[in-house]
């Protein structure tokens, strides 16, 4: 019995991590290409070129990088159901299982284009 607990335990922790990993823009890019993001605030305007421009900032920008990982990690913590409705408002509907499974990344597009502000 003690084994299989332990086994539970290694599991969630590994869960766990997996979770709390942090994006890179990378991640971004792949999942603003997977959700079809069309910005409509602070990103519109942009074109790819732009746009990639803007993501290799925000990759060389150490702090702001790690900023926006703090920051959505927030958002997907404490206020996960909010940000999923308010997403399905300003952008292209997205089903509960896509935005729970790039929670991160979406939260953090959502932060970039200035539809939700950072936390304070």
């Amino acid at each position: 019995m003690k084994n299989v607990m332990l086994l539970f335990t290694l599991f969630l922790c590994s869960f766990s991590f997996a979770q709390n990993s942090e994006f890179s823009t990378y991640d971004l890019k792949k999942v603003y290409s997977i959700i079809q993001f069309k910005p409509i605030k602070g990103l519109s305007g942009l074109n790819q070129q732009e746009l990639n421009q803007y993501f290799n900032m925000v990759e060389a920008d150490t702090p702001m990088l790690k900023q926006l990982n703090i920051s959505s990690w927030y958002y997907c913590d404490y206020k996960k159901i909010d940000n999923y409705d308010t997403y399905n408002y300003y952008y292209k509907d997205i089903s509960r299982d896509t935005y729970n499974k790039y929670c991160k990344e979406i939260n953090a597009l959502m932060l970039l284009d200035g539809v939700i502000i950072q936390p304070k």
